[in-house]
């Protein structure tokens, strides 16, 4: 895998604590997607706009955003191996 993309198993272990708002980027530490690099991405306006409604949902559900929380729910493991 290109060190320098997110792959399909980060997605949806993505937590607010990766959200670097002011500097409206991604930031990805290095253990959590096995690289010696932070991974950096700056953040498209549209996707600004929907991790800014994903806030709003889970404040409005939880009442306070843990940083440790999962921004699309919970991850899942692949299931594909299951069905060899």
């Amino acid at each position: 895998m290109d060190p320098r993309r997110i792959g399909h198993t980060q997605i949806p272990g993505f937590r607010w604590r990766a959200i670097h708002w002011e500097d409206r980027k991604i930031v990805i530490h290095h253990s959590e997607y096995k690289s010696v690099d932070d991974f950096e991405v700056p953040i498209h306006p549209e996707l600004l706009e929907v991790l800014r409604d994903r806030l709003r949902e889970e404040e409005a559900r939880t009442g306070k955003v843990d940083p440790n929380g999962f921004v699309f729910g919970k991850p899942y493991r692949w299931i594909a191996r299951g069905w060899k």
